[in-house]
């Protein structure tokens, strides 16, 4: 059974919403913790103190997101109508050699989705596409967990077509793809949170220091020339838009900025 190519439309409607409804769960969550309940105990954390995401801006990034729900839901059925096709079936049998695969898997994933994701985030940084799509993101100057798929269309179209290829070439399970894309999620909304839920200096430690954080990517908000990978620094670094005085900052601080850091600003938008 492929439905993906028995019923194409139906496919990509129950994919837009279960997307959809993966969204606002991880982001209503996110949101409530955060922002409602945990905004006095987590104020310290608040990477712009005293800031607000500007009247309107929080709808506007809920109703792009939705949108994006169903572009990524529509985008999905030439992907999985290969996959299902590729795919292994489901196993419930535990072994070492599986999992150590899955998690090989995993991670190919994630580098190659990182890899890709730079690069075209880089692209849309031009001005000309800027202007026509990728302004609809940075909107969100001061981010709130609903901005993680705050997309105009067309962003949203060259956000999903690295999934296709991802899953024709490599070997992907259903287990893996599930955690896969719901690990994606996750990120998505941490790393526009708002807030620094990290422990003490996670952007210095050894390891800890190649995976985004939310202060790494909030930054970008403020900064656009800097900070553009999605799960890990190792692009930014190597191709030197890691802006490092973002990193300064440990989680526990009640300032904003380490004493070396420029004041965070409205960055001006491209013209």
């Amino acid at each position: 059974m492929n439905p993906a190519q028995d019923s194409p439309f139906l496919f990509g409607l129950i994919s837009s919403f279960a997307i959809a409804i993966r969204y606002f769960l991880v982001a209503g969550a996110a949101y409530f913790v955060f922002w409602i309940q945990g905004n006095s105990k987590f104020g310290e954390r608040k990477i712009q103190p005293g800031k607000m995401p500007r009247k309107g801006v929080m709808k506007r990034e809920i109703l792009w997101s939705v949108g994006s729900s169903f572009v990524f839901g529509f985008s999905g059925i030439w992907a999985f109508k290969n996959w299902f096709a590729l795919a292994p079936g489901w196993s419930l049998e535990f072994s070492v050699s599986g999992f150590f695969r899955g998690v090989l898997t995993f991670g190919v994933l994630a580098f190659l989705h990182d890899t890709y994701f730079y690069w075209m985030h880089r692209m849309v940084h031009h001005p000309k596409l800027f202007r026509m799509i990728h302004r609809v993101h940075h909107e969100s100057v001061t981010p709130s967990p609903w901005a993680a798929f705050s997309f105009h269309p067309l962003e949203a179209i060259l956000e999903a077509l690295i999934l296709p290829v991802l899953l024709l070439f490599v070997p992907v399970t259903p287990v893996v793809l599930i955690c896969f894309l719901v690990w994606m999620t996750i990120l998505g909304v941490i790393n526009h949170l708002g807030y620094d839920p990290y422990f003490r200096g996670f952007d210095q430690h050894p390891v800890f220091k190649w995976m985004i954080s939310a202060r790494n990517h909030d930054y970008h908000h403020t900064h656009p020339d800097v900070n553009f990978g999605l799960y890990f620094t190792c692009w930014d670094r190597w191709m030197g838009t890691q802006w490092k005085k973002s990193l300064a900052v440990r989680a526990d601080s009640k300032s904003s900025v380490s004493d070396e850091s420029a004041e965070i600003l409205e960055f001006p938008l491209p013209h």
